[in-house]
């Protein structure tokens, strides 16, 4: 594999609008109480997105040529379809 050099990857990376890193939130919720969290502990699971929604964004990031995605929360795990995303 031929290896492209960092500068003109950055490069391509702005030009081509290449999302280069995304941090998705994929749930509020979470079984912890840690002091220096931002989160309400009373998340309501309605307001999150439904698979097929979460389906097409990732679909889209992958098209737009995402390199590096991030899963986050509250605590990811808790969505019973954590492993499906």
């Amino acid at each position: 594999m031929k290896q492209v050099p960092f500068d003109r990857l950055i490069q391509t990376i702005k030009s081509e609008k290449v999302p280069f890193s995304v941090v998705f939130e994929i749930t509020k919720r979470c079984n912890l109480r840690c002091l220096h969290c931002y989160l309400p502990s009373d998340q309501d699971q309605s307001a999150e997105m439904e698979i097929a929604e979460i389906r097409s964004l990732l679909d889209d990031l992958e098209k737009a040529g995402c390199l590096k995605l991030t899963l986050t929360g509250g605590e990811p795990t808790l969505r019973g379809d954590f492993l499906e995303i």
